[in-house]
């Protein structure tokens, strides 16, 4: 299955891996340091997930410092 990204905004980005059964990983990264990954319902609820995850990247919630990333 094909991993995609699902957005960009400087050295962030979201990849979408999708799994069988109807769930995919969403995985943010800042550079190579992976920030935060969760997995989700596939198709447009990934998609809004990632949109979720993306705010969060810009309000400054989630760090690339893993002692710092957790939720």
């Amino acid at each position: 299955m094909t991993v995609q990204v699902l957005w960009r905004e400087g050295d962030w980005r979201c990849e979408y891996h999708p799994r069988l059964a109807g769930t995919a990983w969403l995985q943010v990264y800042h550079g190579d340091v992976l920030a935060t990954a969760e997995t989700t319902p596939s198709g447009t609820a990934a998609h809004q997930r990632a949109a979720v995850l993306r705010h969060r990247v810009l309000r400054g919630d989630l760090s690339a410092n893993p002692s710092a990333a957790r939720d």
